[in-house]
């Protein structure tokens, strides 16, 4: 805004001067104001680029708000699945120890095999290795959830769904896309800015007028004491400038040609990742319901094998096989949920 406004210069001047024998002591005050009054539309064309530029700011801004809130949304339910995942290996290792002791009593009594044992033991060394795989993985959900949240983890309770919050159908997400996402929003002021710029550059083609004024006064002089009070305007066209504007304004035409590209690659790029991101939800949806009723059926498979072993008709690898089966489910489901 600037270059719509006056600009006023105050100066003083004080020397010593010898003319033939003479010395004299000149000094002076002044003060000169002056008024621009067309500059080419380049004063207006410059606020225009200056308030696009916070516009576009501001999208860049949210562009990095959401990446940040995605950071810490991915952190939150890398530690609840993390929390997770120990839980079913805990209760996993449990049921293998159990296992473990029920074999050493049946051979104790002579009902089992030194075989039954050992596959019980390999499973509960297993088991042992996983959960200490889950406990690793939980104290590294809980690093990268206080490097992103900033304080460690409190009480996190349940993740809520948000599917209410999202768009009904493909199309629809697109649609939001296109005409809210920050990026696509910020390439497009990029492209005004461009444009204000071409205009600015080929302002310095176009005459400019000023009007200033100055006010003056001098003594000490050969002259005495003097006051003075002048008021110009003046008109300056450009005739031949070596043609360094002309070559200006050719390359903002291309970097405004290069802004044009950048918005069609965003475009792509926001279109890419709301495809991406919807085929995953509905797979993350239909593996979780996949899940649930694969560990609603695991789950009555093992109580049946577990049934079995005891009149002999299963043996213990069976029980081992079967738990095994409800664990790879169990963790399936979390991985589903965590996805979605």
């Amino acid at each position: 805004l600037s270059g719509y406004r006056p600009k006023v210069t105050g100066a003083a001047d004080a020397g010593i001067t010898a003319i033939n024998g003479t010395t004299l002591y000149p000094r002076g005050v002044s003060l000169t104001i002056e008024q621009p009054i067309f500059l080419g539309h380049r004063t207006a064309n410059g606020v225009k680029i200056a308030e696009t530029a916070v516009l576009a700011g501001r999208e860049v801004l949210r562009n990095a708000e959401q990446s940040t809130l995605l950071s810490a949304a991915q952190a939150f339910m890398n530690l609840v699945q993390a929390q997770a995942v120990l839980n079913i290996t805990r209760d996993n290792l449990d049921f293998l120890s159990a296992q473990v002791r029920a074999a050493n009593d049946r051979l104790n009594v002579g009902e089992g095999t030194k075989t039954d044992v050992a596959q019980t033991t390999a499973r509960q060394s297993a088991g042992q290795a996983d959960y200490n795989a889950a406990v690793a993985g939980l104290n590294t959900a809980i690093a990268v959830y206080e490097q992103i949240i900033g304080h460690k983890p409190k009480s996190l309770g349940a993740a809520r769904p948000i599917d209410n919050l999202l768009s009904k159908t493909l199309n629809a997400a697109l649609a939001d896309a296109m005409t809210a996402h920050p990026a696509i929003l910020a390439a497009g002021y990029n492209i005004d800015i461009s444009e204000f710029n071409v205009k600015v550059t080929e302002g310095a083609l176009l005459p400019t007028i000023s009007v200033s004024g100055t006010l003056s006064h001098d003594d000490g002089t050969s002259q005495g004491t003097s006051n003075s009070a002048s008021a110009v305007a003046r008109l300056s066209v450009p005739i031949y400038q070596g043609g360094e504007v002309a070559s200006q304004v050719r390359q903002a035409k291309e970097t405004l040609g290069q802004r044009r590209i950048e918005l069609d690659a965003s475009r792509d790029e926001v279109r890419q990742a709301v495809i991406s991101a919807w085929g995953a939800l509905d797979a993350a949806r239909a593996q979780i319901r996949a899940a649930e009723a694969q560990v609603q059926a695991e789950n009555l498979v093992l109580s049946g094998v577990i049934e079995e072993q005891k009149v002999g008709q299963q043996t213990t690898l069976d029980v081992l096989n079967a738990q095994q089966e409800l664990l790879n489910a169990r963790l399936l489901q979390v991985r589903a949920q965590h996805d979605r």
